[in-house]
């Protein structure tokens, strides 16, 4: 069972394709801010946790780092597999992250909702 509450599932999930197109995009700066602040590029692995669509991917992606993509709704992780075919794309959600051994120290993908560019700093067991 996903840990995702049932009205916000099944409204990411009627929405997906639209969710794609209407998304606002990142400034291309956030490439260099993932690289100086976060350390990311060769040899690093990112975990974009609760990748949606994908619409972020493509910023880490251009660091250079590994990229995991975990995303709970099955019509987003549709949409995000379309859009990027070669990036590794699990379900699962915050409260358990489907990742085999730790690797990621933080959660580098800003989200304009939150209010933080960097979002909240994970414990080195949960992350990927």
């Amino acid at each position: 069972m996903s840990s995702i509450h049932r009205t916000a599932e099944q409204g990411f999930t009627a929405g997906a394709a639209t969710y794609v197109s209407g998304r606002p995009d990142y400034p291309a700066a956030v490439v260099g801010w993932l690289g100086e602040e976060l350390g990311l590029g060769d040899g690093k692995t990112a975990l974009d946790l609760g990748a949606g669509t994908g619409k972020f991917l493509p910023f880490l992606l251009a660091t250079g780092a590994k990229v995991l993509a975990v995303e709970p709704v099955a019509a987003m992780r549709e949409q995000l597999v379309r859009g990027q075919p070669d990036v590794r794309v699990l379900s699962g959600a915050a409260e358990a992250i489907p990742c085999p051994t730790p690797r990621s120290t933080r959660s580098p993908a800003p989200r304009p909702s939150t209010g933080s560019p960097a979002g909240p700093r994970l414990p080195k067991s949960a992350g990927c």
